[in-house]
């Protein structure tokens, strides 16, 4: 009996994990286990997933022992619903047949799949809310369970559908056109000039046809091109410019985006001992998406990323320190995000040895006296930022 008992713990161990549940021990719980519920997960939704908003768990009134594995949506007040829009407040509500580790998993067609709830259930089900994201169509909510005797795992699913919401009007951005296709332009969006808030990323922009037959195109469209456009967002990147009322794409000129300078605390052109402190200030005239990048012997030659996000205008500091190998680096300030910007202002210096490292003749404003690019989360602007790439022990 002992050792029937090893062998069929030894499965459950197994069979839990290869079903990435949290493994449990095939003894039967502990009161205290029996107490705890599930959390919702903390992993944030990006695009590619579900980008609802999940609520903690509560209790069921009563323990459900004798029913079936179930999951359930429904409205905020707990009738059945099966159509949400997006931004509508959802109860979703489970039933178990007893404790056991369970899993909950949100899906959608052409998005990855996200787990919202894992962890040991003690038994009495419950219910949960959530804010209800994109994408639209039909989502699907599959919980599963692992008895904490045998191992065995067993499922239980629904569906519903989720709707966008009612279009907005009058929104104004700016961006740089990536691509042109014959009735649409995907854009990246560097500015919000007006109207209601939409997320930073590259957008789908119909043109219709023949371009200029269904809304005002001012100027010759290219990728490259920097672009002012009024339409109206039908959701997560995309914005409506055929049919709607006053808008219109207009080409602008790369200044048109607003300008901004680099420099170092010695001044352009100064040279540094390795292991001297170095302060790189970006003065930002107007709100967008920035980046900065380097080029020298310390990257092989090549233009990388040594920073970007957004920014609100006022000067702007990432504190480094100079490293090896010795020889000319030049910094360029380019607008948007990564290498596909137009490059607004640009910074040379040098590395080299037998110079003290000792800060000389700092600029017109110190480590200390502009805001650091990591800290500062330009919350005016109601934009979401890029996390900047981690400056510690970093040699420039």
């Amino acid at each position: 009996m002992k050792l029937s008992r090893v062998i069929l713990a030894a499965l459950a161990t197994l069979m839990l994990f290869v079903a990435g549940a949290m493994v449990v021990s095939a003894d039967p719980p502990t009161p205290e286990a029996t107490k705890t519920k599930p959390q919702v997960q903390p992993a944030a939704p990006n695009e590619k997933t579900d980008q609802s908003t999940y609520q903690d768990i509560q209790p069921n009134d009563a323990p459900t022992a004798t029913g079936p594995l179930a999951i359930r949506v429904q409205s905020a007040n707990g009738t059945a619903q099966s159509t949400f829009t997006v931004g509508e407040t959802q109860r979703i509500c489970y039933d178990v047949p007893g404790p056991g580790n369970i899993q909950i998993i949100t899906s959608a067609p052409g998005y990855y799949d996200r787990t919202i709830v894992y962890g040991w259930d003690n038994g009495t089900g419950g219910c949960f809310y959530a804010s209800v994201g994109y994408p639209t169509g039909q989502h699907t909510l599959t919980i599963y369970r692992w008895d904490p005797v045998t191992g065995a795992m067993t499922q239980a699913s629904t569906t519903f559908t989720v709707n966008a919401p009612a279009p907005q009007s009058n929104v104004i951005v700016r961006g740089q056109v990536q691509t042109v296709e014959a009735n649409r332009i995907t854009v990246t969006l560097t500015q919000l000039v007006a109207g209601v808030w939409v997320p930073a990323g590259t957008y789908t922009v119909i043109t219709g046809g023949t371009p200029g037959t269904c809304t005002q195109i001012n100027g010759i469209l290219a990728v490259g091109s920097y672009v002012e456009i009024r339409g109206r967002y039908t959701g997560p990147y995309n914005i409506e410019v055929c049919g709607v009322q006053g808008s219109y794409i207009t080409v602008l000129q790369p200044n048109t985006q607003g300008s901004g300078q680099v420099f170092v605390n010695r001044g352009c052109g100064a040279a540094y001992g390795v292991g001297a402190p170095i302060y790189i200030y970006m003065q930002i005239t107007q709100p967008g998406n920035y980046t900065l990048t380097n080029q020298g012997p310390n990257t092989g030659g090549s233009e990388v990323v040594m920073w970007q996000g957004y920014l609100t205008p006022g000067l702007w500091v990432i504190a480094g320190q100079v490293g090896m190998p010795t020889g000319a680096r030049t910094l360029r300030l380019r607008s948007g995000l990564g290498l596909g910007g137009t490059v607004l202002d640009t910074c040379g210096y040098t590395s080299q040895t037998g110079i003290a490292a000792a800060p000389q003749g700092k600029s017109q404003a110190d480590g200390v006296d502009a805001p650091n690019a990591q800290s500062e989360k330009a919350k005016d602007a109601k934009r979401p930022d890029a996390k900047p790439i981690d400056a510690k022990d970093k040699g420039w």
